[in-house]
């Protein structure tokens, strides 16, 4: 067993050598220092994405208790990656939001000009529910989902 210490409470475990191929292996792809944003708070903390999970561990000083414990960290399996968007946070494109098919998201932000390299490196993993629109812009999200047209015949 390897353990990485990355702060005084948080560590990951990952099994080493023997019995396992290395496609079943989950190796470290990056590793950034971000700000999970939440309607109440700004959680300073470090996103690290694996070859099968996403990691975001709380590197605030006072952790508040929350509805899953103590502090904001999540593991979150790549598995159930629906969508990831580009997004701006402060008038800055410098946020990723994460979308899962459980309709749980977060909105991560990145101090450094980091964002579309995460962006690509996630995509590249190519996570079995992602939803994948390319570059298309808002404009053309909304007109391709056809919410317009159901709003004019009253659908919605």
């Amino acid at each position: 067993m390897l353990v990485v210490k990355y702060s005084s409470d948080t560590c990951l475990t990952v099994p080493q050598g023997g019995g396992e191929d290395d496609s079943q292996k989950e190796k470290l792809v990056l590793s950034e220092d971000c700000e999970l944003i939440t309607i109440v708070a700004v959680v300073p903390g470090r996103l690290e994405v694996t070859t099968h999970h996403l990691y975001f561990y709380d590197a605030s000083s006072e952790k508040e208790e929350t509805e899953e414990g103590i502090g904001f960290d999540f593991k979150r399996p790549l598995s159930q990656l629906r969508e990831v968007h580009l997004r701006r946070y402060n008038l800055r494109r410098s946020a990723v939001e994460l979308f899962f098919i459980d309709q749980s998201h977060y909105f991560i932000n990145f101090k450094k000009k980091v964002r579309n390299m995460v962006y690509s490196r996630i995509l590249g993993l190519r996570p079995p529910n992602l939803f994948y629109f390319g570059s298309r812009s808002p404009q053309e999200l909304l007109k391709a989902s056809g919410l317009t047209q159901r709003w004019v015949c009253r659908e919605i």
